[in-house]
């Protein structure tokens, strides 16, 4: 039996596959690149919405989030690993990709460590706070009525490079 964060019982489509548990987000920049399927670079190359300089703002910031970005401190990248429960040795490892590809299977190594649930993008929330993109994120507690903080303690260690 699969339980959210808040100990509800989850029903999940078993079917449901790595890729769409990412599509429609920023790391399905990522689960493209590394399926080597660039994004268009000309109106006339594919229809949508999926253009080739977003997809490398993408994968920039979901590598960062990942912690597999060159240039990242070594204590930042200990915060993340600690957040998503990686290696940060294995994140490490995986900070010295090459090519948009190559980014693209760093970062669903990651991801696929972690699966497709709400709690690994609770983690990944939290990763994009320690490298200071966005604010602390806080979810809603509709038993409670309240808003709560992560359940990830905040490393002292976080400050962006």
């Amino acid at each position: 039996m699969r339980v959210g964060p808040d100990g509800a019982d989850m029903q999940r489509d078993e079917t449901e596959t790595f890729e769409r548990s990412f599509e429609s987000t920023l790391f399905e920049a990522a689960v493209d690149a590394s399926q080597g399927r660039a994004w268009a670079r000309e109106p006339g190359d594919a229809p949508g919405e999926r253009w080739w300089s977003t997809q490398g703002r993408h994968l920039s910031l979901a590598s960062r989030i990942a912690g597999v970005a060159g240039g990242l401190s070594d204590r930042l990248r200990e915060a993340i690993a600690s957040v998503l429960s990686v290696d940060t040795l294995r994140l490490r490892e995986l900070a010295q990709p090459v090519g948009y590809r190559a980014v693209g299977r760093a970062v669903c190594t990651v991801l696929g460590r972690l699966g497709g649930n709400a709690l690994a993008f609770a983690r990944l929330l939290r990763c994009g706070h320690l490298i200071g993109h966005w604010g602390e994120p806080l979810h809603w507690d509709p038993k409670r009525h309240a808003l709560e903080r992560s359940p990830f303690p905040h490393p002292d260690t976080a400050a962006p490079s």
